[in-house]
């Protein structure tokens, strides 16, 4: 093949590289907690003293559940369950520990409910974490903390976004159980929170000692337990940190990673490399490391109290590894594997998050920390919701539109509204329903009392289109779905245009 025809199916080649990865936006993953069908037993139900009346959501971010990665391509997508947290989580508890003769009432006090996942180009494995307090309301309106509880765990698998009901589902019971072996004259553990204080996520469990030491002491730490005790172990010999030889420049500045080294061996080997291998991480010089991947990286307190932080590479990216992989092999040869060689690529560096409760160590979510810092996005249709209807056969009949409950607009076919939503780490429920005045009997009036629900999380890169069509049939509520982005911006230009 001659070099002309080469460039050519190279620029194609990229082209549609460019359609397949930069135009492609995943709608999100929205699943449910498992039925009892499904769910594992908690133990200890048949005695237990408590059950859980209400769940309070007091995430400081309430918009999605965390991300997944969807499709060929690993792309991005915000994960949601099909109701709000507080209802989906309450049916599940009830479902798993009923309230029986003499139980008393607990409020469930969410603190973090998250899932996630962790995609290399060799493995992948989905991770889920739940983090909450067990709450006792009392006649004064304040509440006893009764139990806390922190659970969390890491799965691989082929595709491990279906794993994501079955963990949650696992972790809740996990957390039931414990609250099933809670004696009925248990105490106490933190001083009562007010209302006020229980809503917003404020106080509950003292911090950690690692929090409040005044300084750190040389040791090292063997595991997240003597982390968060600061309860540090001598090291066999006395060593010190030294900047590795090899600086992580281009992108990563003059970043430089640590190693630990042994001193005083001898005159001839002042030195020796102190492994790391079984270590959580260590202290030395007033300064806490974490041991991360093999590797020394400097921690700081994070901004919400109940983790910590620090700055390391960036693992590598794979969104848009299938379609690379899949036109290199079109391509083949040396172009194929030029293409191919682009699957999964690194962003320089990024933060981390320690969560004390469990220990467990997730990338900060990028879009999440530039909103938390106060900048705005670039696009500025970031953040907005569009909703559309179709037209269709009950053309004379408004929509009512609620948000969280409250009614919004109405809408009749062929008209969209932009949705308000001031604060992008609030859950938002979008519900439809038809006016009464369209039922022709009294029953088919009370089917539409209730509305199409749908939890909605604002995308912080661009707008989130959804589309409602009303169905014709008498009682039939309207149907609501999100639609690809391409397909919604035609759409809502089209009304528009039509104004």
């Amino acid at each position: 093949m001659s070099l002309l025809p080469r460039v050519s199916l190279l620029i194609v080649l990229s082209w549609l590289l460019a359609v397949a990865v930069g135009q492609a936006q995943p709608t999100p993953y929205y699943f449910s907690l498992p039925d009892a069908a499904k769910a594992e037993p908690v133990t200890g139900a048949a005695t237990s003293a408590w059950y859980v009346g209400r769940v309070l959501d007091a995430r400081a971010d309430r918009s999605r559940l965390g991300t997944v990665r969807r499709g060929l391509d690993n792309l991005p997508a915000p994960a949601m369950l099909t109701q709000s947290v507080p209802a989906a989580v309450l049916a599940f508890c009830r479902q798993q520990l009923p309230p029986r003769a003499g139980s008393r009432p607990v409020v469930l006090r969410l603190l973090t409910i998250e899932v996630g996942e962790d995609v290399r180009p060799t493995s992948e494995n989905g991770e889920a974490e739940v983090v909450g307090e067990f709450l006792e309301v009392q006649p004064d309106s304040s509440f006893r903390v009764l139990l806390p509880v922190a659970e969390s765990l890491r799965r691989g698998g082929m595709d491990v976004t279906l794993h994501h009901p079955a963990n949650l589902g696992k972790l809740l019971t996990q957390a039931l159980a414990k609250l099933a072996a809670l004696p009925a004259t248990a105490s106490p553990v933190a001083p009562a929170l007010s209302r006020a204080d229980a809503l917003a996520g404020r106080g509950g469990l003292p911090p950690y000692p690692v929090q409040t030491a005044a300084a750190a002491e040389t040791g090292v730490y063997r595991n997240i337990d003597d982390f968060r005790a600061n309860r540090l172990t001598a090291a066999t010999r006395p060593f010190e940190l030294k900047p590795t030889p090899r600086s992580l420049k281009g992108k990563l500045g003059q970043f430089d990673e640590l190693e630990a080294y042994f001193l005083a061996l001898s005159a001839e080997q002042p030195r020796e490399y102190m492994p790391l291998t079984g270590l959580w991480g260590l202290s030395h010089g007033h300064t806490r490391y974490i041991v991360y991947q093999n590797r020394l990286y400097p921690l700081l307190p994070g901004p919400d109290g109940r983790s910590f932080t620090f700055t390391a590479q960036a693992p590598i990216d794979m969104a848009g590894s299938g379609s690379r992989a899949l036109l290199g092999g079109l391509a083949g040869g040396a172009i194929g594997g030029a293409v191919a060689a682009g699957a999964g690529s690194r962003a320089g560096l990024t933060t981390f998050e320690v969560h004390l409760p469990t220990g467990r160590v997730v990338q900060q979510d990028a879009e999440a920390r530039l909103i938390n810092d106060g900048f705005v996005p670039d696009n500025p249709e970031a953040g907005k919701l569009y909703l559309f209807r179709r037209p269709d056969n009950v053309a004379t009949e408004p929509l009512l539109v609620l948000l969280n409950g409250r009614e919004v607009a109405r809408l009749l076919p062929k008209q969209y509204v932009s949705l308000p939503a001031p604060d992008q780490h609030a859950e938002l429920v979008l519900c439809l329903q038809r006016p009464t005045a369209a039922a022709a009997t009294p029953e088919a009036a009370q089917l539409l009392q209730a509305p199409a629900c749908l939890p909605v999380a604002p995308d912080r890169t661009g707008a989130v289109y959804i589309e409602c069509v009303a169905l014709p049939a008498a009682g039939q509520p309207p149907v609501l779905r999100i639609v690809p982005t391409r397909t919604g911006t035609a759409q809502v230009n089209q009304m528009r245009r039509a104004e």
